[in-house]
Order: C-alpha cells, then sequence, then structure tokens
C-alpha cells in the first residue's frame, strides 16, 4: 500500500503526462546481463517533432550473458513515421564490464554498436550505411540511490541515397541519470542527455525523460518514461516522447557434450 500512495503522489505530480516505457532511458546502465541468461526487451515509443511530424517505433532488444562481465546484443525496430512503415536498420553490439563496482569505488563498462544498413534509406527506414558507436558508462549505488554517467562517440558514415551522396557528421552523446528504489519491486528514473546533430544545419539535442521500473514476477517487468525537449521551444526535440515496454528474462541452459 505504502508503494502504491507513493505512485499516485507521483501521478500527481506529473499531471497530465502519461510515464511508460522502453529500457526505459537513453542512458546506459553498467551490468551486463546475468551469465546464461536472455534478456528480451519488447517496447512501443511515440515521439512527437518539433517540426510536427509523428513518429512510431516498435522496439525489439535482445541480451545475453555470455559470462560474468561481457553481454552480446541485437536490436530491431519496427518504423511507422509520415505514411512509412517497414523494418529499421538491425544493430549488433556488446557490453563489457571493465571494472566491477565495489563499497568504495563506481562501476565502469565500455559497450560497442553497429547499425547495419539493412532497411531502405531511399523510404526512410535506415541511415544507408554503417554506424559505429562506443560508449563509457559509469555507476555507483548509495543506498536506495544509483547515479550514472555516460559519455558517447558515433561514427557515421556517408550513404548515398537514390545516387547521391548524403553529407553527415560525427555525433557525441553525454548523458546523466538516476535510479531511486522506491520499495522492494518499484524504482523511479530520470535522465538529462546532450545529442549533437547528425544532419548539417540540424540542431543538437538537449532533452530529459522520467519514468519507472516496476518488477511484476522474478523474471517479468514493465517500465516506461515520458520526456521531451529542454532547450527554447523543443528546438532539437522532441516536443514529447512516451515509452512502454516490458523486460522477460529467459533461462538459456547450454547444451553439455555427449548430451542428445
Amino acid at each position: 500500500m505504502k508503494c502504491i500512495r507513493r505512485l499516485c503522489l507521483l501521478g500527481m505530480i506529473l499531471g497530465q503526462t502519461y510515464v511508460f516505457a522502453g529500457p526505459p532511458l537513453s542512458t546506459g546502465d553498467v551490468p551486463t546481463a546475468t551469465e546464461g541468461i536472455l534478456e528480451i526487451y519488447a517496447g512501443q515509443r511515440y515521439q512527437e517533432n518539433a517540426d510536427g511530424t509523428i513518429g512510431r517505433e516498435m522496439e525489439t532488444e535482445l541480451a545475453y550473458g555470455v559470462n560474468e562481465r561481457l553481454e552480446g546484443l541485437i536490436e530491431v525496430p519496427y518504423i511507422s513515421e509520415e505514411g512509412v512503415r517497414g523494418w529499421g536498420d538491425v544493430t549488433l553490439g556488446g557490453k563489457y564490464i571493465l571494472l566491477a563496482e565495489t563499497a568504495k569505488r563506481p562501476g565502469i563498462a565500455g559497450s560497442l554498436k553497429c547499425e547495419l544498413p539493412s532497411a531502405s534509406a531511399a523510404q526512410g527506414l535506415g541511415r544507408g550505411a554503417p554506424a559505429w558507436a562506443v560508449r563509457l558508462r559509469g555507476q555507483k549505488t548509495w543506498g536506495r540511490l544509483t547515479a550514472m554517467v555516460n559519455v558517447g562517440y558515433t561514427i557515421i558514415v556517408e550513404p548515398i541515397i537514390n545516387g547521391s551522396r548524403k553529407t553527415r557528421e560525427n555525433s557525441w552523446f553525454t548523458a546523466a541519470a538516476e535510479e531511486y528504489k522506491l520499495c522492494k519491486k518499484t524504482i523511479l528514473v530520470s535522465e538529462v542527455y546532450w545529442l549533437t546533430r547528425e544532419k548539417p544545419g540540424a540542431f543538437n539535442r538537449l532533452a530529459y525523460s522520467v519514468g519507472f521500473k516496476q518488477k511484476l514476477t522474478p523474471n517479468f517487468r514493465i517500465h516506461g518514461a515520458v520526456g521531451g525537449s529542454l532547450r527554447h521551444e523543443d528546438v532539437g526535440g522532441p516536443q514529447l516522447r512516451i515509452f512502454l515496454g516490458v523486460k522477460y528474462e529467459l533461462e538459456v541452459k547450454p547444451r553439455t557434450r555427449g548430451e542428445n
């Protein structure tokens, strides 16, 4: 009952905004998936952009714990925007814990992702060229509070779309986030992040997200976030971003030799 009352108070503070989710923040954490566990994420994103367009994206992510420090992942989006629908670019990647967190020091991890040009750039579903993203993550917990910081850099190859080469700029990403354990199964989250432009003449993005993670069973949770731009007149966007999703942990037992 105490958790329910706290969630109701949060809803009164947020007013008419909806707090739903994806993983759910843009800021990445340090811990990897447990060894032998497949983490399955599925979610729906709704976004209103500064130019008045509305985009929807169904996101699926699979993360597998290779060992206690290494995680492999694959991401596959389904995009719907301005009458265009279809599968987006597939992303492959991994995360490695460089320094495990202790009582006296923060945890540090590095991640690498490659967005493959698997979707049609001419239809607006993909980049049309590979993009490599590297990110350094830090994390420290004090009681109920966990703080996270990220610094990332994305190398974007200039694509050729309909016979014409498109100019692109490599992009920086920085973020600071926190998680607060409200009660045993409920966590509140928030973040502020800065993303530099990819296309010449576009605006850099300074935005925020607030949300929650709610565990329903030991292997299943729902999570959500709502956010928007922190810049004047929503320059750089988005005007509104809502994400609602779930996470399911599936135990994957490797076959032993000689087993039929």
